[in-house]
């Protein structure tokens, strides 16, 4: 039996009261599908950080999917499969956190889990978009370079703001030009144009995945570069 003694909120009034933000997409799409799983969770019983360990074993299977129905030739479906799989993975990514809001059960071990399963979610997104594009295009030792990179780059701001977070100090207030281009670093937006560039080709796919780490990078890079130079 669940612990939660009160009627359970209806998705509107999670989505207002227990949700922590984000980016226009993922507002729009991620935590307004969220919002639905709160309730079913709580009635069956299931706890934040099993909605976190769900979420990351949803984008694994999925990725893995994608990669064998790609590899022989189910290009369409791959995309769609991608599309929604990985849109639900990141959708309980947000309802982890409402439902712990909810439940009165946040908590620093949870915190660790959900970083912990965001920073492996996406490496292995990242680690099968580059398998479809190693298996369309030789990407020789420079493109082998560029998946590390990568996957380096799409990771940093799941860390950044971890850290963000433990400590409570943000580092510097971004550019003007920084806020009018935040939009771009959204997650839903990259697994979006991930899961699309499948049924285009693999070098698409690969200039959509380091253009969107070059993206983090460069906003992490940003927001640290003052503290860097500063006398």
């Amino acid at each position: 039996m669940s612990a939660h003694k009160r009627p359970i909120p209806t998705a509107a009034e999670i989505r207002r009261e227990f949700s922590s933000g984000g980016y226009w997409l993922t507002q729009t799409v991620n935590v307004r599908i969220a919002s639905y799983f709160v309730g079913p969770s709580i009635r069956i019983g299931i706890t934040p950080n099993q909605v976190s360990v769900l979420h990351l074993l949803l984008a694994s299977v999925t990725s893995a999917i994608v990669v064998a129905l790609y590899v022989n030739g189910y290009i369409v479906a791959a995309s769609g499969i991608a599309f929604v799989g990985w849109h639900i993975s990141y959708s309980l990514d947000y309802a982890d956190g409402q439902l712990a809001r909810l439940t009165n059960r946040a908590s620093a071990e949870g915190g660790i889990i959900d970083r912990l399963c965001d920073v492996v979610r996406t490496s292995v997104i990242v680690a099968s978009a580059w398998t479809v594009v190693n298996s369309g295009a030789d990407i020789g030792t420079f493109g082998s370079a560029l998946v590390s990179i990568s996957t380096c780059m799409w990771i940093l701001p799941t860390i950044y703001w971890g850290m963000i977070r433990t400590t409570g100090v943000e580092l510097v207030t971004p550019h003007r030009l920084l806020l009018a281009a935040r939009e771009l670093k959204d997650f839903s937006l990259h697994i979006t144009v991930v899961s699309l560039m499948l049924v285009v080709s693999p070098l698409a796919l690969a200039a959509a995945v380091v253009t969107i780490g070059m993206v983090n990078g460069l906003a992490v890079a940003a927001r640290l570069a003052p503290a860097v130079i500063r006398r």
